[in-house]
């Protein structure tokens, strides 16, 4: 039940970055990961801030996709 509400949820993720104009692939799943990211912080009731989702997912230490 649970693994099935998230590929559902990730496919309308998928669809919302296609709405958006983002058409490859690796962009794609870099927005479903982030977006998945901010609504598990949601439903566990933590804020976060979207710097530092793409910073853990870009590997980077700081909140600064420059660094």
């Amino acid at each position: 039940m649970v693994k099935t509400q998230k590929r559902l949820r990730n496919a309308e993720f998928e669809q919302r970055a296609r709405d958006i104009g983002i058409t490859e692939k690796a962009l794609i799943a870099q927005k479903v990961a982030i977006w998945e990211g901010m609504w598990t912080a949601k439903q566990s009731g933590r804020d976060i801030e979207v710097s530092s989702l793409v910073a853990l997912h870009f590997g980077s230490r700081g909140g600064n996709i420059a660094d």
